[in-house]
């Protein structure tokens, strides 16, 4: 049996800042995939596994450009802050 990707749990959860469940819902995925793999059989099942496959990476490239744009809004933040600082030292 080819394990479901809970894509639509884990965006709701990041979505809802509850990173601590989207992890667990990705720790429980692999779980899943890992138990599957030694019993599946790749020839038969070789396109359901690749579309899997392709929606997991999709979702990871996804939650790795998120990450990235919230790590550049907080440089912005923090820039913002140190220079509204040095405005308020020197007035």
């Amino acid at each position: 049996m080819i394990p479901a990707l809970p894509e639509p749990a884990i965006r709701a959860a990041v979505q809802c800042g509850d990173w601590n469940q989207a992890e667990r819902l990705l720790s429980q995925f692999d779980l899943d995939v890992r138990r599957a793999l030694p019993t599946a059989d790749l020839r038969a099942e070789r396109d359901a596994w690749q579309q899997l496959l392709e929606a997991q990476q999709h979702l990871l490239a996804d939650l790795k450009r998120e990450r990235d744009e919230a790590g550049a809004a907080l440089a912005r933040l923090g820039h913002e802050h140190r220079g509204m600082r040095a405005y308020l030292q020197e007035a």
